[in-house]
């Protein structure tokens, strides 16, 4: 389990940058110290301990990443059109949140 000042140490680099925290992903001790720093964050249950952030990259799209918590840090990025239907946004989602747990 990812401790508290961990979680917060992440965010404040994150949001630094410029990055908003929008979902936590994993057990609901990590959603739970999630939620006490980010009181209006989405929460998902998740095997690997995780945090969506996102920002405006381009004039037309939106990074989104993935940062892992659990075991070595890492982070997956996807960028999405501005166009894209909240179906497809969903799905390309899901798609780097199945990458995250095999990598």
């Amino acid at each position: 389990m990812t401790d508290r000042i961990e979680i917060k140490a992440v965010l404040d680099q994150y949001t630094r940058h410029g990055w908003f925290p929008r979902k936590a992903l994993g057990s609901a001790d990590f959603q739970a110290s999630t939620l006490d720093l980010v009181p209006d964050i989405e929460l998902g249950e998740s095997e690997t301990e995780c945090i969506w952030f996102s920002r405006r990259s381009y004039n037309d799209s939106e990074s989104w990443e993935l940062r892992r918590f659990s075991g070595s840090p890492f982070a997956l990025v996807v960028v999405l059109p501005d166009i894209a239907s909240d179906e497809t946004r969903n799905g390309l989602l899901k798609e780097v949140e199945q990458k995250m747990k095999t990598a």
